[in-house]
């Protein structure tokens, strides 16, 4: 199981009240060829996923995820593979931090695509699913984090992490 976190601001108060919010990611995964989506406005890669709903199982909310980011069924759920916690600054909220706590799961989705339902945001970004090499995803995505370019989203570098392990455990 592979356990990571990130800090996105030095000095966070971590004794505080924190606001947490719990998501699922799917590791799409064939020999080195991995199914993310890639977002057109930011040159960038994220394994499809999100927060988890209120009274939401995690298989439920991997499956909507899926189905809305990426157009794909979940054929199988495998085992979950990681946990990567974020710890954020929180400004004008009465919780002192934010935590985000990703969980990665294996899974199987069917062949065929189907119609993606994209939150406006998503959208706005060009979400698209994609099957590319783990190499060529973490070269695109590492590209923009060395460039410090400010149109790269805050979960880059969580989706990154996972892409170089990954690639450690498949090559």
């Amino acid at each position: 199981m592979i356990e990571h976190r990130i800090f996105h601001h030095p000095n966070l108060n971590l004794d505080g009240i924190p606001k947490i919010r719990n998501a699922v990611r799917a590791v799409i995964i064939n020999k080195d060829i991995i199914t993310l989506a890639y977002l057109e406005k930011t040159d960038e890669y994220k394994f499809p996923g999100g927060g988890i709903k209120p009274g939401e199982s995690h298989e439920d909310a991997l499956k909507r995820e899926v189905a809305e980011e990426i157009g794909a069924t979940i054929k199988k759920i495998k085992e979950k593979i990681a946990i990567v916690q974020e710890f954020d600054k929180f400004i004008d909220e009465p919780e002192d931090y934010f935590t985000m706590i990703s969980h990665y799961y294996l899974v199987d989705i069917e062949e065929k695509l189907g119609n993606q339902d994209l939150d406006k945001y998503e959208k706005e970004l060009g979400f698209r699913a994609v099957e590319v090499k783990i190499k060529d995803a973490i070269t695109v995505n590492q590209r923009n984090i060395e460039s410090k370019n400010s149109r790269a989203t805050k979960w880059i570098k969580r989706e990154t992490y996972i892409l170089k392990k990954l690639d450690e455990i498949y090559n």
